[in-house]
């Protein structure tokens, strides 16, 4: 499902965003208010990038979903958003 707004869309998640998601990862302004901006390893961060996108497809199984956000002037990717219910991943 791919989810357009005046300014912005979505759409899933697939194994081209591992190099986008490393580097917002690594991005202090983003970190700060997450782990206090400590940045990410390249090793190990694709089978983590991996596992990632197997929660997606859960998610969207049941309705919910985890995008990537697009800016529709440009096409830049600026981010992600999330909509699941808490706790949805209590066995991990």
């Amino acid at each position: 499902m791919n989810i357009h707004t005046q300014r912005l869309y979505f759409k899933h998640f697939d194994g081209s965003y591992c190099r986008e998601l490393f580097e917002m990862d690594n991005d202090k302004d983003v970190m700060e208010f997450i782990n206090g901006a400590l940045g990410v390893p390249w090793e190990g961060f694709d089978e983590k990038f991996s596992r990632f996108v197997q929660r997606c497809a859960l998610l969207w199984q049941d309705g919910y979903g985890i995008w990537p956000v697009h800016l529709v002037s440009g096409g830049e990717f600026i981010g992600w958003l999330c909509l699941k219910p808490d706790n949805y991943f209590k066995n991990e």
